[in-house]
């Protein structure tokens, strides 16, 4: 890459993540039909979506999938609107092992189910009675095709890229647009860091400030973790970002111990004061 390579395509990636599975479930058009006529309702006043098959059968995959996809949009920032998000650098090789080992653990529990399909559907004919359609399901061959996961990534483009057999003038417009498509694309995914760790400091400083308000454990997990991830999430190098980290990692021993922060009230107000602090410092950057 030239010297002129905009620094988030020397610090990131643009990467993707790609779940798909079986839902399990149908609309029923007669059905829905024939509920409307008996409550004398419109046709379109409901919908009898059924469940073709119980929920505990696919509750595994679809508990891994969202898994996979809670754990990507943490280590990864927003970039336009087709799916594609930032992935640090320094995050990829983490990420690529949890990966790793969600895909193999997605592809036994989709075996498990597909091994126990034609039981599921012996026992949903029996569970639906007259909304059993035996011509809702997948045949057994082709369930399995119904499920997949997979992760990928690729570089970045920048106005260099752009390489086609266009006049001086056009292409020197295109790559021009490219460029400030890029550098819009980078400010929104800068403010995605501010927004999301200002959110969080707000919503601890709040709770801690008010002695008789209650929080849960993760509330402070979260903010920890953020705050440990600014680093790598930074990935522009922002000054001011790197300066709320180095703020904020003060606080973490207080916020790792959330039974002192229940039971003393010296530590809480120490911890909310912390939490004001950056709030006053950094707030007009999160907006």
């Amino acid at each position: 890459m030239s010297d002129n390579t905009p620094i988030i395509a020397r610090t990131a990636m643009l990467a993707s993540l790609h779940a798909r599975q079986w839902s399990g479930r149908k609309f029923d058009r007669d059905a829905s039909d024939d509920f409307n006529k008996s409550k004398g309702a419109d046709k379109d006043a409901a919908r009898v979506n059924k469940l073709l098959i119980s929920k505990e059968a696919l509750k595994p995959v679809q508990q891994l999938v969202t898994q996979c996809r809670q754990e990507f949009y943490r280590v990864t920032l927003p970039w336009g609107d087709d799916g594609d998000r930032i992935l640090p650098a320094a995050g990829y090789s983490d990420f690529a092992q949890f990966m790793d080992q969600k895909q193999d653990e997605f592809d036994r529990l989709v075996d498990a189910f597909v091994e126990d399909y034609r039981k599921e559907v012996r026992e949903a004919a029996h569970r639906m009675g007259d909304l059993f359609d035996i011509g809702d399901y997948p045949k057994p061959s082709e369930i399995r095709n119904r499920f997949a996961m997979s992760f990928s990534v690729r570089p970045i483009p920048t106005q260099d890229d752009f390489r086609v057999n266009l006049s001086s003038d056009v292409e020197a417009a295109i790559r021009q647009q490219v460029q400030s498509d890029l550098e819009t694309l980078t400010q929104t995914a800068v403010q995605h860091v501010w927004q999301r760790v200002g959110t969080m400091i707000e919503d601890v400083r709040d709770r801690l400030a008010d002695p008789n308000a209650r929080f849960k454990r993760n509330l402070l997990d979260n903010l920890v973790e953020m705050v440990e991830d600014l680093e790598r999430l930074n990935v522009t190098g922002d000054p001011n970002l790197t300066a709320l980290r180095n703020e904020a990692f003060k606080s973490l021993t207080l916020l790792r111990d959330p039974d002192a922060l229940r039971k003393d009230g010296a530590v809480r107000a120490d911890a909310a004061k912390d939490m004001s602090k950056l709030a006053e410092q950094f707030g007009n950057l999160w907006g």
